[in-house]
């Protein structure tokens, strides 16, 4: 009973137990905040083998403007070092697959394929960029390993294509933009 205004008092009831959906949900959110994946460091890593200075420059240009870092390499030899330092989400070569460069080229993109190198959780995509004289060239590339043969002259279009096709969606995607155009212009400058 209370003292001041004497009515009588309920006694305390005992707390409620949460539901089975609230338990479940409870864990969810606790799963949910221990396997958050970590923010990415920043822009993913492509690197670009191409031996005209314009050409590469310009590729590197536009993966840029997609959001990418570029990582340029002007010989099969620089472009062996970077994959060796750092995990690529996609690689880029221009490669030749004819008489004694066909052994280096094929080292080369095996190289580029070989699992945990690159990121975990992707795969490295490999796209070879070739001039579309001979179609054995683009076979030999496939046997190669290239998730994707681009054929010169090669388009920003071509390139955002290329690696959506090899499920890398861009990190900054200027197809998404309204009221712009000319993606499929060459890429010179």
């Amino acid at each position: 009973m209370c003292q001041a205004c004497g009515e009588a008092l309920a006694a305390p009831r005992p707390p409620v137990p949460p539901s089975r959906a609230e338990r479940r949900a409870a864990v969810r959110r606790s799963r949910i905040a221990t396997e958050a994946p970590a923010a990415p460091p920043g822009p993913p890593d492509v690197l670009v083998l191409d031996p005209n200075d314009t050409t590469r420059a310009a590729l590197c240009k536009v993966l840029q403007g997609f959001g990418f870092r570029a990582f340029p390499a002007r010989s099969p030899a620089e472009a062996r070092t970077l994959l060796a330092a750092r995990g690529f989400v996609a690689v880029f070569l221009d490669i030749v697959f004819d008489g004694t460069a066909s052994d280096v080229s094929a080292d080369l993109c095996d190289r580029a394929r070989q699992p945990g190198l690159h990121v975990p959780g992707h795969t490295c995509a490999l796209i070879v960029i070739d001039s579309g004289t001979r179609p054995v060239d683009r076979v030999r590339a496939s046997l190669a390993g290239a998730d994707q043969v681009l054929i010169r002259p090669a388009t920003r279009g071509a390139l955002a294509r290329a690696l959506d096709a090899c499920g890398l969606p861009l990190p900054n995607d200027p197809r998404r933009r309204p009221g712009q155009s000319g993606y499929d212009a060459p890429l010179t400058e």
